[in-house]
């Protein structure tokens, strides 16, 4: 009778020996590479957080013209203009970098472990 629970066994040692056989610099690689996501993440935060924003203050304005004594139309269009604010910080940030030369400086050499 064969015994059918090494072929499993060896195929996890080759994956733990090619997982080993990375090095430290490697990693660091990857993880540079993830973190670039992380621009791109916070602005598309911005644009989601700032349009919540707007919506709340356009809730705030009708809620003014339904019951004005309780709800000032100041607070709503103050509302709005932090909506309207953080929905174009993304593009001033980048109209500002580009006229700096932030994103077109040189590459960045990470250093090998």
């Amino acid at each position: 009778m064969r015994d059918w629970r090494w072929p499993p066994v060896l195929g996890l040692m080759v994956a733990a020996e090619q997982a080993v056989a990375r090095s430290l610099g490697d990693m660091a690689d990857e993880a540079a590479v993830d973190l670039d996501v992380v621009p791109n993440f916070i602005e598309i935060a911005l644009y989601i957080v700032g349009l919540l924003i707007v919506a709340v203050g356009v809730f705030r304005i009708k809620k003014h013209f339904d019951q004005p004594q309780q709800v000032g139309l100041g607070s709503a269009l103050i509302t709005i203009g932090v909506g309207v604010g953080l929905l174009l910080l993304p593009t001033v940030i980048n109209a500002v970098a580009e006229t700096f030369g932030a994103t077109g400086g040189g590459t960045i050499t990470r250093p090998r472990l």
